[in-house]
C-alpha cells in the first residue's frame, strides 16, 4: 500500500496504523507483541522491490502511537538483492 502499487484512499496510512493499534491492543500484555513489515513473497520475490527501508521505517515509527502497551519487536522485509 505504502509503495503505491494500488490506488488507496487518502486516509490509508492512518487507517492501517489504527488497525494495527486495535490488533496490538487486543493482545494481552503478558504476551510479547511484534509486527513484521512484509512485502509479500510469491515465488520468493517481493511484490514490490523496496528501494530502501524508508517506507518500513515510516510505518515502524507510526506503530507505537495507537498501541497502549509495549511493542517488543518490529521486523523488516529484506532489502533488494544486488543486480
Amino acid at each position: 500500500m505504502w509503495e503505491g502499487l494500488f490506488e488507496q484512499p487518502d486516509t490509508y496510512k492512518t487507517d492501517m496504523l489504527d488497525s494495527l493499534g486495535k490488533i496490538g491492543n487486543a493482545v494481552p500484555e503478558t504476551i510479547e507483541l511484534g509486527d513484521h513489515l512484509c512485502y509479500s513473497s510469491p515465488r520468493d520475490e517481493h511484490v514490490v522491490q523496496p528501494r530502501n527501508l524508508a517506507v518500513s521505517v515510516e510505518i515502524a515509527n507510526g506503530i507505537p502511537e495507537p498501541i497502549q502497551r509495549p511493542v517488543q519487536c518490529i521486523s523488516y522485509a529484506g532489502t533488494p538483492r544486488s543486480q
